[in-house]
């Protein structure tokens, strides 16, 4: 049996908030910063919600919406709150039918009705016996007692379910032909009021009630347990936790005969029929997706999202957009599988949209590793272009494949010796498709593209929805010199992990291989911000933006890096050939002065020192013949003024510095004539 709701009249008080919806800022107040493991996962701070007084929440005038007046006999759309139904003459009453007073199974004294879910009316009422509020939910319409006990008997297991982040079930309870399961009252506001109250929620906010509630779900999944109808009304803040609070819709994962309740606008297409933990996933996507956007989330996009640009937060940050997008899909296999997963990613993706403000810099990647090869400075670039292979991010084994102890026990292992110990693997556990990957990449060093390519396709196959595979065929495109092909795969990786910078950063080096400054700019500053401490992303953003001639953003991107990076010397080394050489132009005088403060402060010594001090004295002479600045003896720069004569004598002897210094003859001999062409004329 399937019971879906339409688009119930009570969303449309959200529906009409979500069109005047307005960023609202993150609230500072007294709130401490959370831990990782508590709200906001370190990166934001969330104001606590205060418990309410539960008989506030009883309703004055209780009364079900004219949209979900049904007839259950023939589900004819009625217009009065209570009479005969005209087409099938079946009595009807859209009132609560437990008055103030009633006492339900000789314990809980009911205070009023406090909502219209999808089984029925939800009661506050008092526990007599262990003095506490409790709410009473109605399991489900029944019209014999055979079927009510039954329906009890079905529905106990959920009072196993003890999880912090979902309301307590205590008891089950009769009362003539309607079975009750009274659950924890939990006193705060749910995510609905919150929104009609506040309008559009701050991102990095929405995203921490998300993470929170996230663990619940992966609780209730691994009990094969399967919620149905998470929506904002179903999702509760009080004080700083988070909770669901409604579990009248829960089934088990292999239930093919309970009702399976679910609201339109938030309920994946397939879930009627088949609800999964998929699909469960997926309704976490739409709540999270109208908690940060104003759209018709009922109507004209009911299974779709509208598109970046029509909804700010979207536009904002595009890593949250291909979550939402991921996590939304209509075909199941395309989105997250686990609860687990899906808060990795958005983990990932809080990171970023809190960049530049939160006190977290680099955690560790479940996927990628960090090494040596992943940082690019000026030297570096030569062999980067020569072999960008060396320089990609290094991907982890798969943990949790069936071969990944052998892979470990390999791990020592070099050369023939680990190839032969990884093949010996493959023939023990041929499902293996890590051992496989691992074989591909042995293969790809060897320049064996063609064996690579043909594990990888193995992989494919046998896991034709996972993103693995196309991360190494982006490997083994850029093995071999096909950069081109190989951003395309790897824009399908990032789509896939949208809380991964390690992507990000791979597209943008080959986007800078390929002179495509745009893109790669765009990219390396999203990884720059995400992760300061990546600062190899700071340095080849600046690049970029020198190549698009941005100058003023190029200096400021050098300026971030710390005093306490091993790339500080060249960043500020590069500072200054921005400086100098960068504008089209000869430099100003304050360009010229925060050039020679920077070399001063660096206190090169050696070859680099020579040379910048050099290529400082050349871009003032050329300032001064242009008529840039103005020649002036007062005006003196790395001990030099700036004049024509001191300045030329300054080059001449930095080129024979140079020359003394340099290894070659041939070179040596260069920089001798060039030091004899730049001296000043003399009489004497």
């Amino acid at each position: 049996m399937t019971v879906f709701l339409g688009r119930p009249e009570e969303h449309d008080s959200l529906s009409s908030s979500l069109s005047k919806a307005a960023q609202l800022k993150r609230g500072s107040g007294n709130a401490s910063l959370n831990r990782r493991n508590g709200l906001g996962a370190g990166f934001v701070m969330v104001e606590p919600l205060a418990s309410a007084d539960p008989q506030t929440r009883i309703l004055s005038d209780p009364v079900v919406p004219p949209a979900r007046r049904i007839c259950q006999g023939c589900q004819t759309q009625l217009e009065a709150v209570e009479g005969t139904c005209p087409g099938c003459q079946q009595t009807f009453v859209f009132r609560p039918s437990m008055l103030n007073g009633n006492c339900i199974g000789n314990q809980y004294e009911v205070r009023g009705a406090m909502a219209f879910g999808a089984m029925g009316w939800i009661y506050l009422a008092w526990d007599q016996i262990l003095s506490r509020w409790v709410v009473l939910k109605a399991l489900m319409h029944q019209t014999d007692e055979a079927s009510i006990a039954m329906a009890v008997a079905e529905r106990k297991y959920l009072a196993a379910v003890k999880h912090p982040n979902i309301v307590s079930i205590y008891n089950f309870a009769r009362h003539g032909e309607i079975g009750f399961i009274v659950m924890e009252y939990i006193g705060g506001k749910t995510l609905k009021e919150l929104r009609e109250e506040r309008g559009v929620l701050p991102v990095p906010e929405a995203i921490a009630y998300i993470l929170r509630i996230l663990p619940a779900f992966s609780y209730l999944h691994s009990l094969r347990m399967v919620y149905c109808d998470f929506k904002l009304e179903n999702f509760m803040i009080e004080e700083a936790e988070v909770k669901l609070i409604d579990m009248g819709c829960v089934r088990r994962l292999e239930d093919r005969v309970t009702p399976v309740y679910g609201t339109r606008g938030y309920s994946a297409p397939e879930a009627s029929q088949e609800p999964s933990f998929s699909s469960d996933l997926y309704s976490v996507g739409r709540t999270l997706a109208i908690m940060v956007g104003a759209f018709d989330l009922f109507g004209k996009y009911q299974e779709s999202l509208p598109e970046a640009k029509a909804v700010p937060a979207f536009a904002q940050f595009p890593a949250l957009y291909a979550f939402l997008q991921k996590a939304t899909h209509a075909e199941p296999f395309r989105r997250f599988q686990s609860a687990d997963e899906m808060a990795d990613q958005l983990l990932g993706v809080l990171r970023e949209s809190t960049a530049g403000s939160n006190p977290i810099a680099h955690f560790e990647s479940n996927y990628f590793s960090r090494s040596q090869s992943f940082v690019i400075t000026a030297g570096d670039l030569a062999a980067f272009q020569k072999n960008p292979l060396h320089f990609l991010p290094q991907q982890k084994p798969d943990a949790s494949d069936s071969g990944s102890i052998d892979i470990n026990l390999t791990r020592n292992l070099a050369g023939d010796s680990r190839l032969q110990a990884l093949r010996q693997a493959h023939e023990k556990n041929p499902a293996s498709n890590e051992i496989l990957r691992q074989l591909a990449q042995i293969h790809i060093s060897l320049g064996e593209y063609s064996v690579a390519e043909r594990l990888i396709e193995e992989t494919a196959g046998r896991d034709p929805y996972g993103w693995r595979h196309h991360w190494y065929r982006a490997v083994i495109a850029v093995a071999g010199g096909e950069c081109r092909e190989a951003l395309g795969m790897l824009e399908t990786v990032a789509a896939e992990l949208p809380g991964e910078i390690a992507p990000r950063y791979a597209i943008a080096l080959l986007a800078e291989l390929l002179e495509e400054w745009s893109l790669a700019a765009q990219r390396y500053r999203v990884v720059a911000q995400v992760d300061p401490s990546m600062v190899s992303a700071t340095l080849a953003f600046a690049r970029c933006m020198r190549r698009l001639g941005d100058i003023e953003v190029a200096i400021e991107a050098y300026q971030r890096v710390p005093a306490t990076s091993q790339a500080y010397s060249e960043a500020r080394v590069e500072l200054v050939r921005t400086l100098i050489n960068s504008s089209g132009r000869p430099p100003g005088i304050s360009q010229l002065k925060q050039a020679a403060q920077t070399i001063e402060a660096l206190r090169l010594d050696g070859d680099l020192g020579y040379a910048v001090r050099l290529e400082f004295f050349l871009a003032t002479m050329r300032a001064l013949e242009s008529k840039a600045v103005e020649p002036s003896a007062d005006t003196v720069l790395l001990g030099v003024p700036m004049e024509m004569d001191p300045l030329s004598l300054a080059v001449e002897s930095a080129y024979r510095v140079a020359a003394r210094h340099a290894a070659d003859p041939k070179v040596r001999a260069q920089l001798v004539d060039q030091s004899n062409r730049i001296r000043p004329v003399s009489w004497i």
